[in-house]
């Protein structure tokens, strides 16, 4: 048999289970425009009771109950942002470092190396015309000087942008780490709460966020246990797990693993871009621009040794160093006009042939690619431009991979205003007409009462 207040209970659990509904829809409405977050539905389960009576045992509806919390979100199409979104990063790291590697060579400007080159050339070609003109030798010696300070100041920069790579590298390897770390406490969280019977929906939700940073950083694999803990992988080695956090050292270059010492692996994410753009792109240009300060030395000084000087100084090199880090103009040069070998033969102050053959070596093939050093240098800034627009148009492309992505989401665990305002009006009505029934029983059991009196 029922108790006789068998109605008001049921009553009760309809205000409960649409109490709670009405509630998990507030939470949705105030997380509209949380980024990350996945709309919840509470999930209804009638309840019943098993009663004997007369003719046996039967059962009876006993009201409703809440039988879990239900969490809008798909793993896979998670870990699928993440890949996109981490290559897309890579490819913003690299498409930043080659563009300031552009500006660096200040490509087309009147004070870039190009336009220096050509002054250059142009005043060995004037100084041809009048060698005993001392205006003349000294604009050789201005330009070269020009040409040589560009080519210093130029390796300078792209030394000085390895180390702030070398920065920015060791400032995303600390924030792994601390991103292993906070991972793993939700982690822990969200296990206990799965043990304990409550759903940690919003937990879930957080460490899906933090994992999305993560996988901006580097590429990353998940995978779930029974117990809803996660183990992260990085470069095939253990990242998080529910045994805890394996730290990267970020002293170490390359990095490594602090558990075991081996090297970290990256396969995606702004740090391979980093990498990739330290190791291979500045390196590199400082070797191209290397190439052309080490064959406009050779090449000079080669020629500039069989020249005569005004004073009949021979054998004398135009060039000191021994590339773009210290080419410089000769001490000899410096010191004395006159030893700027202009002439082929001595004693020939009006010969202006070997400023002629100087002039010559602009188109020389002096490259190891067999090319001259206009032409290297041209081609050098011609790879520079192609690898940014070849980063953009990568950005770009996973630019709309990741909106599209980021539509399906939205389709999927987004909180629609229009459907929680329609569930709304339907908890509210269905509280309002529970609350209706309790009334209406408490009417009846007090006439009940009334007739025992």
């Amino acid at each position: 048999m029922t108790s006789t207040f068998f109605g008001l209970q049921i009553g009760a659990s309809a205000l409960r289970a649409h109490q709670r509904a009405m509630e998990t829809i507030a939470h949705n409405v105030a997380n509209v425009n949380t980024e990350g977050y996945s709309r919840q539905e509470v999930i209804l389960a009638p309840s019943w009771l098993s009663v004997g009576d007369r003719g046996g045992r039967v059962v009876l509806g006993a009201g409703v109950n809440v039988v879990g919390i239900q969490r809008y979100a798909s793993m896979f199409l998670a870990q699928q942002m993440r890949l996109e979104s981490g290559e897309k990063a890579r490819w913003e790291a690299l498409g930043d470092a080659l563009r300031q590697i552009q500006t660096l060579f200040q490509e087309p400007n009147e004070e870039g190396l190009g336009a220096l080159f050509d002054r250059f050339w142009a005043a060995w070609r004037d100084l041809a015309t009048d060698p005993t003109n001392p205006t003349l030798r000294t604009q050789v010696r201005t330009a070269a000087e020009d040409l040589a300070t560009q080519f210093r100041e130029r390796q300078q920069d792209l030394v000085r942008l390895q180390s702030e790579l070398s920065d920015r590298i060791r400032g995303g390897l600390a924030e792994i780490n601390d991103l292993a770390t906070r991972i793993a406490d939700v982690d822990r969280q969200i296990r206990q709460g799965r043990a304990s019977g409550s759903p940690p929906n919003d937990l879930l939700d957080q460490r899906d966020r933090l994992l999305a940073e993560l996988g901006d950083l580097a590429r990353i694999t998940t995978t779930l246990s029974a117990g809803g803990g996660i183990t992260v992988t990085l470069g095939g080695h253990v990242l998080v797990s529910e045994q805890g956090v394996n730290q990267i050292d970020t002293t170490a270059d390359p990095p490594t693993w602090a558990d075991d010492g081996s090297e970290v692996q990256f396969w995606g994410g702004e740090l391979l871009g980093l990498f990739e753009a330290r190791d291979q792109q500045v390196v590199a240009y400082l070797g191209r621009l290397n190439e052309l300060a080490s064959k406009l030395i050779e090449g000079v000084n080669a020629v500039h040794r069989n020249g005569y000087g005004l004073n009949n100084a021979t054998g004398l090199d135009f060039f000191a160093g021994s590339g773009a880090g210290d080419i410089r103009v000769a001490d000899a040069i410096l010191n004395d006009l006159n030893n700027i070998a202009a002439a082929s033969a001595p004693d020939a102050p009006g010969d202006g042939s070997g400023a002629l053959a100087l002039a010559q070596v602009a188109n020389a093939p002096l490259t190891a690619e067999g090319t001259s050093l206009g032409s290297y240098y041209n081609a050098t800034i011609a790879l520079i431009g192609w690898g940014v627009q070849r980063a953009e148009a990568q950005t770009n492309n996973q630019s709309l991979l990741l909106q599209h992505l980021n539509e399906r989401r939205d389709a999927i665990s987004g909180v629609s205003l229009d459907e929680e305002t329609i569930k709304l009006i339907s908890s509210q009505r269905a509280y309002q007409a529970a609350a209706r029934v309790i009334a209406a029983m408490d009417e009846m059991l007090e006439q009940l009462i009334g007739l025992g009196r």
